[in-house]
């Protein structure tokens, strides 16, 4: 859990910072993080469901992933054409839920 926490923190404070810096590296390095913390939730989402429900919990929780996937451009791009850097504060936002979510769980 801590590891989730780290990554979304990074994540949340360098799409922050590309709001006052335009940088791919600063992009990459975001993206990195996210793809960190998908990286940690799979083998740790295996393990918040029992033996039985485990392989349905983990499609379950890809299925709602991969539905999130195709709702983002649709949410995205009219962020985009109000403001670029809106784009980047709502995905600060949302990782900074999900830090909130990984420190609260139990």
């Amino acid at each position: 859990k801590n590891s989730i926490a780290i990554f979304f923190t990074i994540a949340a404070l360098l799409n922050l910072s590309l709001v006052y810096i335009e940088s791919v590296l600063i992009i990459s390095l975001s993206r990195l993080a996210m793809k960190s913390v998908l990286q940690i939730l799979y083998p740790f989402t295996t393990e918040s469901y029992t033996t039985p429900l485990r392989s349905s919990g983990l499609a379950f929780c890809a299925g709602v992933g991969r539905l999130g996937s195709i709702i983002m451009p649709i949410i995205v791009y009219p962020l985009y054409q109000l403001d670029p850097y809106l784009v980047f504060v709502v995905f600060m936002m949302a990782s900074m839920i999900g830090l909130y979510s990984s420190l609260n769980t139990h």
